[in-house]
């Protein structure tokens, strides 16, 4: 594996041909969706997680904005929340459409 290759989120839960599952990758925002993981961008490479490793994914919302400049503008954008491992990870979404479709995706449809 190179340099910039993409590595798992979680130790031990490789993807077998990984470079070529993230060729046949689709871009949903930032991300990258396959048919076995979602890669997440991470500095100058990806990492990714497996769908297998996520037990648990719902809707969820962010605040972005700036809040600090003359006029504050705040408003809410959609995300997922998955649960893998025990932990919680967040993607952070630019349109309500990818949201719909990557929990559609992650429930198997």
């Amino acid at each position: 594996m190179g340099l910039m290759d993409p590595k798992p989120l979680y130790a031990g839960k490789e993807i077998e041909n990984v470079l070529e599952d993230f060729k046949s990758a689709r871009k949903v925002d930032k991300y990258r969706v396959s048919d076995l993981a979602i890669y997440i961008p991470a500095g100058f490479g990806w990492k990714y997680l497996r769908f297998a490793d996520v037990t648990e994914a719902h809707p969820a919302k962010q605040n972005a904005g700036a809040p600090h400049t003359c006029i504050a503008v705040n408003y809410v954008l959609p995300a997922i929340a998955l649960i893998a491992e025990g932990e919680k990870t967040y993607l952070e979404l630019d349109k309500k459409e990818s949201q719909e479709w990557l929990l559609k995706r992650l429930a198997g449809e």
